[in-house]
């Protein structure tokens, strides 16, 4: 996936994360999230997973400030389509 091998080491060695089944512009696909263990709310990543189209797509994200006033620096990986975008967008806000 591209921009996944200038991850952190936390992320790649998290590989394994478990997935939930989500629907995303009708399509089912495979959520995975991983977090940085000492900072779970500034430093996640969301991986979506088409099984049907052999694709992925993640979005990282990077907290700073205080809660509720925090600025996401947001990072692409792979290339989501503007549906998957808003879906892994819409995922910042439901941790």
């Amino acid at each position: 996936m591209q921009g996944a091998a200038s991850l952190p080491e936390w992320v790649r060695s998290n590989a394994s994360a478990p997935s939930v089944r989500v629907r995303v512009d009708g399509k089912t696909m495979w959520l995975s999230q991983v977090c940085q263990s000492a900072d779970c709310q500034g430093r996640r990543v969301f991986v979506l997973t088409d099984p049907a189209a052999h694709t992925m797509a993640g979005l990282f994200v990077q907290a700073s400030g205080s809660a509720g006033a925090s600025v996401h620096r947001l990072t692409w990986l792979g290339k989501p389509d503007t549906a998957a975008q808003a879906f892994l967008k819409s995922r910042i806000a439901a941790e």
